[in-house]
């Protein structure tokens, strides 16, 4: 799968082979049980101990905070799609946020951890409602933090990080995200922003 991706190849130009299908990759793709999040902090957090020894010690290692709009105007019955307003067009699109957590040394950027944000407003959501009911599952557990606010989601994101073992002494974001709380919470994870 990540050779695929590399290659720059879709699915369906993968050469199968005995260890690889494209209907495994896309049912490992599909499981509601893998913990993305979970799995990209920890290799995030490998290939940090493993840059450590190359990063000069006057470096300041910091979290990097920052949401995309990712477009989907021909879909209408994708789960949790909603109306989103786009700063840039000053227009609504169809489509979620990407809340992105990087890590950088100043010189090395690397994803740290992900979100994908939808709308808890009904009038805003386009698509169907959360299909999973079980709020415990992993799944369920995603489709609740899509709904939230997302400075508030920016914070689980940096806990979940940290808990991990991805070392940082601040938080660059957009002045979008700046407010009381989110210092105050910052400061309680010993970090500044």
């Amino acid at each position: 799968l990540f050779e695929a991706r590399f290659n720059r190849y879709s699915m369906y130009r993968v050469k199968e082979s005995v260890n690889f299908t494209s209907r495994t990759a896309r049912n490992v793709m599909n499981d509601g049980r893998i913990n993305w999040q979970k799995l990209l902090c920890l290799a995030s957090s490998k290939i940090m101990s493993a840059l450590a020894p190359f990063i000069d010690k006057r470096r300041r290692l910091a979290f990097v905070i920052d949401d995309t709009l990712i477009s989907r105007p021909f879909s209408s019955k994708t789960e949790l799609l909603s109306k989103i307003f786009d700063h840039n067009k000053k227009q609504y699109l169809k489509g979620y946020r990407n809340l992105t957590l990087g890590w950088t040394d100043g010189n090395t950027f690397l994803p740290v951890n992900f979100a994908l944000m939808s709308t808890s407003n009904s009038k805003n959501l386009v698509g169907s409602a959360p299909s999973t009911t079980d709020r415990r599952s992993i799944a369920g557990k995603r489709r609740i933090q899509a709904q939230q606010k997302m400075s508030d989601v920016a914070v689980q994101l940096i806990k979940q990080a940290v808990s991990l073992g991805v070392k940082a002494q601040y938080v660059l974001f957009d002045s979008w995200y700046s407010s009381p709380k989110m210092f105050w919470n910052l400061r309680q994870l010993n970090l500044d922003g």
